[in-house]
């Protein structure tokens, strides 16, 4: 049995796995690591968290976040 829990993820709440949230914290934090502390380096980071936010709805609209779903959801929004 997993554990899951609930975040918030530019506004919606999402009931997400261990693993798939331990995968979302390290690309979050990779992101912002790569964008550094330039003058839109915030705004970007929150527009590629906003559009993560928008495909996890599509995807996993009732269930909880997977690892799996996490995966196709950063592959689209990294497009």
């Amino acid at each position: 049995m997993k554990k899951s829990f609930s975040v918030n993820i530019d506004g919606r709440i999402f009931n997400i796995d261990e693993d798939a949230y331990d995968l979302l914290q390290s690309y979050l934090k990779q992101l912002g690591t790569a964008f550094g502390n330039g003058d839109d380096s915030d705004e970007i980071v929150s527009d590629i968290e906003a559009r993560v936010s928008e495909h996890l709805a599509e995807m996993c609209p009732t269930s909880v976040v997977s690892i799996r779903c996490l995966l196709y959801t950063s592959d689209a929004a990294d497009e």
